[in-house]
């Protein structure tokens, strides 16, 4: 294999694995993003999120550079949140390096975000209650989920269970409720729920 020769780009935690074909032509973002990390510099991104039509610029300011998964990932601080950003690099459309510097306002924990069971590249956390019901109980428990984020409740009096999941993954927890169908109740917390109704709606409405 060929070595790489941009020399930010060893500042990724990890290497390991090629770019992804979207991200082969991102090496100078790459660097960019390396160098903003290790100068502690402002950038300016245009970010497309992936349940998003459009694209934002706003200032970011990057903490890690790492690969997780065949995918490549920053994690960085907002001007607007005061908690840590995950974005996708194949995702960034525009990256400027800023002269001005910032001082690093988040505790990061790379090993809990990379726990998160529904997905990497959105902002927030937040906790969903999810309600089994019993036939369906062993089949969700098979899968490997991490054990500091799902939680299982003790079985009610109808024999369901209520799933806690702490996740940032909005997109990849309403697609997977989808998929699950009447195997899993969304519960909590009701905007999501009021999503995943609106979700199922717009279907509704592709096959009517």
């Amino acid at each position: 294999e060929k070595a790489i020769k941009h020399t930010s780009v060893r500042k990724i935690a990890s290497f390991n694995d090629m770019p992804k074909k979207s991200e082969k032509n991102k090496l100078p973002m790459i660097s960019t993003l390396c160098d903003a990390v290790a100068k502690k510099k402002v950038c300016v991104v245009t970010y497309k999120a992936v349940n998003k039509d459009e694209s934002k610029t706003y200032r970011f300011m990057p903490l890690v550079v790492f690969s997780y998964q065949g995918g490549l990932y920053t994690i960085g601080e907002t001007d607007k949140y005061d908690y840590t950003c995950k974005l996708a690099i194949e995702r960034i459309e525009k990256i400027k390096m800023l002269d001005e510097t910032f001082k690093r306002k988040t505790d990061i924990d790379i090993p809990w975000i990379m726990t998160d069971p529904f997905g990497l590249v959105q902002i927030d956390q937040f906790e969903a209650q999810i309600q089994i019901p019993k036939d369906s109980i062993q089949r969700i428990k098979d899968r490997d989920w991490p054990s500091r984020r799902v939680k299982f409740s003790e079985p009610a009096e109808d024999g369901s269970i209520i799933m806690t999941v702490t996740t940032s993954g909005e997109f990849e927890l309403i697609r997977w409720l989808r998929y699950m169908g009447t195997e899993a109740r969304l519960i909590k917390p009701d905007w999501i729920v009021e999503k995943l109704k609106a979700s199922i709606h717009d279907l509704e409405e592709v096959y009517t």
